[in-house]
């Protein structure tokens, strides 16, 4: 059973329509990106799977459950965690505040070792100095963080990241990916978007890319690797 699956989804804004016939899936344990320029509808998917969008049309399942037309709430609470594009913190609360916001035990099985702000401290203790100051006063990498810490403490199931290190330094985008690894080997399920090749292809099990609302290719890191077609046509590389 796969964690997440999408069927010919389609939606929008209004009467401007973004998404034309989606379809992927995430298995449970992998990650998966969905590449593409900008404004082809990589936000717009992960916003439709967190309930933020309510489709046109097509399908969403979650854990073998469809979650069509589900509030973001029950979504969440189902056991999906965004990390949305531009982060999104609370910007007059502080970094611990922001980390125990929304910090709940799942009431779905879980099997694996649950969230706790100490845990969340380990993976990134560059947080730890920083609990008592506002949101706001952080460096962008450590608002990433944050972003990221705040979604764990959800104990989610399937963790979607939008842009995950955009704009970030390299070494903070280092640390990023050292995350995504090691949440990997935790069993969990995660969804990025993000514009660093060369880090989705050694991290990512399978690549989804998107083009004007429409996945144009599929395959895994070998095989994106090697199409250098893809890469120039899509994505600009």
């Amino acid at each position: 059973m796969s964690m997440l699956k999408v069927n010919g989804l389609q939606a929008g804004y209004g009467e401007s329509q973004v998404l034309f016939d989606v379809s992927l899936s995430v298995e449970p344990g992998q990650i998966v990106s969905l590449l593409g320029r900008n404004g082809m509808g990589k936000t717009t998917t992960l916003n439709c799977v967190m309930g933020n969008i309510a489709p046109m049309a097509g399908g969403l399942e979650f854990a073998g459950q469809s979650i069509i037309g589900a509030k973001a709430h029950l979504i969440s609470q189902a056991g999906i965690a965004l990390v949305p594009e531009g982060r999104q913190i609370f910007p007059n609360l502080s970094a611990r505040e922001n980390l125990i916001a929304t910090q709940r035990a799942p009431n779905y099985d879980h099997a694996a070792e649950l969230w706790t702000l100490e845990r969340v401290l380990a993976m990134f203790p560059g947080l730890a100095p920083r609990l008592n100051s506002p949101g706001n006063l952080l460096s962008g990498g450590e608002q990433q963080m944050l972003a990221i810490g705040r979604a764990l403490l959800t104990n989610p199931r399937l963790l979607l990241l939008d842009d995950a290190t955009e704009g970030l330094a390299p070494q903070v985008r280092e640390e990023i990916w050292q995350c995504l690894a090691g949440l990997k080997s935790t069993n969990l399920s995660i969804m990025v978007v993000d514009k660093n090749l060369t880090d989705l292809l050694t991290v990512a099990d399978s690549h989804y890319v998107i083009e004007k609302g429409r996945i144009v290719w599929q395959g895994d890191s070998a095989a994106l690797q090697s199409s250098t077609d893809v890469k120039e046509r899509y994505l600009g590389i």
